[in-house]
């Protein structure tokens, strides 16, 4: 017999599967996918802001390959949000090629930052259940309580996906850190 939460796992595997480049994924658009060496150039489709103007700053896809996360934000900016970080961050780099960096505070909290490619908004859509709108953030954002954190999904289209997990179950945290990295990525 299989639990609803092995059937979740399942089902997210299969969309991965289906919605990840050059897997089975199919273009509901005329134009052809970019290359993978096309990623730095110049989007044609500039990212609004929450107040819904062009960003100042170019609107390039992220370059996860050379993306250190946990130089993304400097320790006083965390610091400011999140409290007084314990140690040094941890990086973390997933199979997939997510980017992320943790952070420990002195309460014993954690905040997660994690960035990734655009193209796997439609699965974290598909398998985040009991979700909430998170308005002016990005192009399109979500946050769910999830066990004991509150975890936020900030779409940058065409750049990349932020994602901000925080054990201190804050979501004015989690939108703040979320907005400082989304201000500091190349």
């Amino acid at each position: 017999m299989q639990t609803p939460r092995t059937l979740t796992v399942l089902l997210a595997l299969t969309v991965f599967l289906v919605c990840s480049p050059g897997c089975g994924q199919s273009s509901s658009s005329d134009k052809p996918q970019k290359p993978a060496a096309a990623s730095t150039t110049l989007s044609n489709h500039p990212t609004p802001s929450p107040a819904g103007k062009a960003s100042a700053s170019v609107n390039r896809r992220v370059d996860l390959a050379s993306l250190k996360p946990c130089g993304i934000l400097s320790r006083e900016e965390v610091e400011s949000v999140f409290g007084t970080v314990r140690g040094e961050p941890r990086e973390d780099v997933s199979i997939s090629g997510e980017k992320g960096c943790t952070y420990r505070n002195l309460k014993g909290n954690f905040a997660d930052i994690v960035v990734y490619e655009p193209e796997k908004w439609k699965l974290q859509k598909v398998v985040r259940k009991n979700v909430n709108p998170a308005e002016g953030m990005g192009d399109e954002a979500f946050w769910a309580r999830v066990d004991n954190t509150v975890e936020l999904w900030v779409l940058l289209r065409d750049r990349a996906v932020v994602e901000v997990r925080v054990s201190t179950k804050d979501l004015e945290q989690a939108r703040k850190l979320a907005q400082c990295v989304i201000d500091k990525l190349p």
